[in-house]
């Protein structure tokens, strides 16, 4: 299984990065299991994610391998449905509307900061208890 997931940051018109997960079936992600955030970015390129415009950034001193170990963030969470059970995840829990969150989900940053629990476990958990995937993000 394959799915990527474009992340918008509060109105932008662009996305700041996709979710990219993966997950081999027939094995239950013992061959493949990747959950990994790659930045809308590129060095020597400037873009205003409010409006879309873009422009050649001569100003730019950034070398890619310098790049590419700053902002790259890869996690093997094996948070893809039909992976192992008994792996972990962290996730945000809204206590108010029962909704389960990404920590990147634009979502969290729109949370009042007493409806806010961290929860580290299967999702399974929490859906026991009565909480359910955000529409945005959609941890399943």
């Amino acid at each position: 299984m394959y799915r990527v997931t474009p992340v918008f940051e509060g109105n932008n018109l662009v996305a700041t990065g996709v979710l990219m997960e993966g997950l081999s079936v027939e094995d239950s992600g013992q061959g493949l299991c990747f959950n990994v955030f790659c930045y809308n970015s590129q060095p020597g390129v400037g873009i205003d994610y409010a409006t879309g415009d873009n422009w050649l950034d001569t100003d730019s001193d950034i070398v890619l391998d310098t790049y590419v170990e700053e902002e790259s963030q890869v996690v093997d969470d094996r948070s893809i449905p039909g992976a192992e059970d008994d792996v972990s995840q962290t996730y945000i829990l809204n206590k108010n509307t029962k909704k389960i969150h990404y920590p990147w989900c634009s979502s969290v940053e729109d949370m009042a900061e007493h409806n806010k629990q961290e929860f580290t476990g299967n999702i399974d958990e929490v859906i026991e208890q009565g909480y359910s995937p955000c529409k945005r993000c959609n941890p399943t």
